[in-house]
Formats: structure tokens, C-alpha cells, sequence
């Protein structure tokens, strides 16, 4: 119960702080994202430099731990700390915490999981990109970039788990940002109906 938790806050850490380094590096601040919506532009940007990486080097967990010493180091001397902090905490965006955590724990494996999801991940885990799978299975002709996501959020020692804390990570993200609109727009007295 602990790992789940706490590697769902580690990989919602990674991607808040990848997305926020990526809006500073390229000077981006004007789009004016909240928390959620760094978050998943985060995920992104790290599935696409990970999946460049995976050309030279596997996705293991060193590269994961790289990146959060990296940002750790890159954050520790920014100046202006105020815009690290989540504005507003609203109730129902806890009780969306709840419930994918609820999620997490009571989802199953699925038949298919062995067969191509699960080995593609452990194939990117413990070697580089591959050129000509496809010829081992069709499957493997497409490099996903959810799975090249996956392979990057995970660890060794638990990636089965991870798999769904993964995925229940990309939920909630989704869920908050959908509801975050809808709050916004009924503040902004907009007819929801149209957006629904």
C-alpha cells in the first residue's frame, strides 16, 4: 500500500517538475497552465525525451533517479519558489485522489498483459531501442508512446504494480483538469451543456 502511494506521488512529482522545467527552459509561463494541466504536458515531454533516450540507453531505473536528482538540482537554485505550490486544493479533487487510489487496488491483471504490454516494457527496461521487432511479432513493429511511458515510469521491483499507478495517475490528471474547466466555466457563467 505504501509503494503504491508513494510511487504515484513520485511519478506525479516527475512529471509536474519535467513540465515545468520544459515551460521555463523554452519560456512558455503565458500559456498559464495549473497544476494538472503541467502535470500531463509533463508526462509528454518525459515520454518523448525518453523515448529519444531509449535509443542509446534502456529505461532502467538509474535514468529515473538521474532525473529526479537532476531536478532536484535544477529546482533547488530557481529563484521565484511561489510557483511550485497547487493553488486551492479543492475537496472533490482529494475525494478523485481516493477513488483512483481505490482503483488501483482493486484492478486485476488482464490475460494480455504478459503477452505484449508487460514484455514490451521489461524489452525497453533492460535494453535500448530495437530496430526490426517486427519480426518477432507484429505488435512490436509500433513503439507506443504509452508504453515507452510506462517503461519510463516504473520500477524494477514493482512494475507490474506500477503499470496501473501509472495509469491511474493519467486518470486522475484527466479527471481533475475535466473538472477544473467545468468549475471555471460555471464561474464564468458559461452554459456547460455546450462543452459536455
Amino acid at each position: 500500500m505504501i509503494t503504491i502511494i508513494s510511487h504515484f506521488f513520485f511519478f506525479l512529482f516527475l512529471s509536474f517538475f519535467n513540465g515545468k522545467l520544459f515551460l521555463d527552459k523554452f519560456d512558455l509561463k503565458k500559456l498559464k497552465l495549473n497544476f494538472f494541466e503541467i502535470s500531463i504536458f509533463g508526462i509528454v515531454i518525459t515520454s518523448l525525451i525518453a523515448q529519444i533516450i531509449n535509443f542509446f540507453f534502456s529505461l532502467n531505473d538509474y535514468i529515473f533517479i538521474l532525473n529526479i536528482f537532476l531536478i532536484l538540482f535544477y529546482f533547488s537554485y530557481k529563484k521565484n519558489r511561489q510557483d511550485f505550490y497547487i493553488k486551492n486544493i479543492d475537496p472533490l479533487n482529494i475525494i478523485f485522489l481516493i477513488l483512483i487510489f481505490l482503483n488501483i487496488f482493486g484492478s486485476g491483471f488482464s490475460d494480455d498483459l504478459n503477452h505484449y504490454h508487460y514484455s514490451y516494457i521489461k524489452n525497453t527496461d533492460n535494453s535500448n531501442y530495437i530496430i526490426g521487432l517486427s519480426h518477432l511479432h507484429h505488435h512490436f513493429a509500433d513503439s507506443s508512446i504509452w508504453l515507452i511511458a510506462h517503461s519510463y515510469f516504473n520500477f524494477n521491483y514493482s512494475s507490474l504494480q506500477d503499470i496501473h499507478v501509472f495509469n491511474g495517475l493519467i486518470l486522475f490528471l484527466f479527471i481533475s483538469i475535466f473538472f477544473n474547466e467545468i468549475k471555471e466555466n460555471i464561474k464564468k457563467k458559461v452554459v456547460i451543456i455546450f462543452y459536455l
